[in-house]
């Protein structure tokens, strides 16, 4: 908690090598926490939104290439078929630079800026493709492709097995 009381995040772990409660914590941020606690209660499980993307950070070689003029954002190696980036138009090579209207400089970032939005939410994703900044607005996808983030009932022959989520 902070100095107000506020919930700042919920300890996850502690790396000590004294055995007490001394040393490096981890801990998850009260953003995701309520994300989580909220889709826990209306949904019965966590929806995790995603764009659809492999992804690096940009290193000084990588920026020199591309022509960036500064070292910062995320470089989009691929997009995945019918994934939300591809469908707003996004191509392997392009940087995304913005979320919404928050910068994104490295994987990290960009990876707790989607991760504060669930499958169907609309945002704004801020890039530069050939040195030139364009914005595209998407709709965040379920892994499995939907806006809603229900999980597909699936066979599995081989196990003998037919799979759904629990309701």
């Amino acid at each position: 908690v902070d100095a107000e009381g506020n919930l700042i995040g919920i300890n996850s772990a502690i790396a000590s090598t004294t055995g007490s409660y001394t040393g490096y914590a981890f801990a998850v941020p009260a953003n995701i926490v309520n994300k989580v606690a909220r889709d826990l209660m209306e949904f019965g499980h966590v929806r995790r939104a995603y764009l659809g993307v492999t992804i690096s950070d940009i290193d000084q070689d990588m920026a020199k290439s591309l022509d960036l003029k500064r070292l910062k954002g995320v470089y989009v190696k691929d997009v995945q078929p019918e994934g939300a980036a591809q469908k707003a138009g996004m191509k392997g090579g392009d940087v995304i630079v913005k979320v919404g209207a928050i910068d994104v400089d490295n994987v990290p970032e960009l990876q707790g800026q989607i991760s504060k939005f669930s499958p169907g939410d609309k945002l704004s994703i801020t890039m530069v493709r050939n040195g030139l900044e364009q914005t595209k607005e998407l709709t965040l996808l379920a892994r499995s492709g939907e806006e809603d983030g229900r999980t597909a009932r699936s066979t599995m022959p081989t196990l003998g097995a037919e799979l759904a989520p629990a309701e």
